[in-house]
């Protein structure tokens, strides 16, 4: 599974939005970077101003974890991230509980890159949260 959320911004109007998107890749011995192979587009929501193509990303959190990971997994990886975890500089890429992460952003937002990150996972549990429901 590869669940990814970005803020982007239109640069022709400066609408903002968080973009997520949920591929899904099978039984794989070893899960693919994305830039590698996505996988196939399950699942999207994107901001109504802000869809693609043609937006900059400001941010963005890339989540890897097994087809049928759930949610609550990926949020108990995700708490020790934010819990723990220090980046020196970004972007970052790191591992908790068998989820793997990888994110970056502007340096504005970098400020508070914990609120940002938390904004950007909210999104994108959220979207899984929804496939999970749609599933049984």
């Amino acid at each position: 599974m590869y669940l990814t959320a970005h803020r982007v911004q239109n640069p022709s109007t400066g609408a903002q939005g968080i973009n997520t998107y949920l591929y899904l890749h099978g039984v794989l011995a070893r899960l693919p970077l994305p830039e590698e192979d996505t996988g196939i587009l399950r699942r999207q929501r994107t901001t109504p101003g802000v869809e693609p193509p043609g937006n900059r990303v400001r941010s963005y959190i890339d989540i890897i974890a097994p087809d049928g990971t759930q949610s609550w997994k990926i949020v108990q990886a995700f708490t020790a991230l934010i819990n723990y975890f220090r980046p020196d500089a970004l972007p970052v890429t790191t591992e908790f509980f068998g989820v793997w992460f990888r994110f970056g952003m502007e340096h504005e937002l970098a400020v508070d890159w914990i609120t940002e990150l938390q904004c950007l996972f909210t999104a994108a549990d959220g979207l899984l949260g929804e496939t999970e429901r749609a599933h049984g």
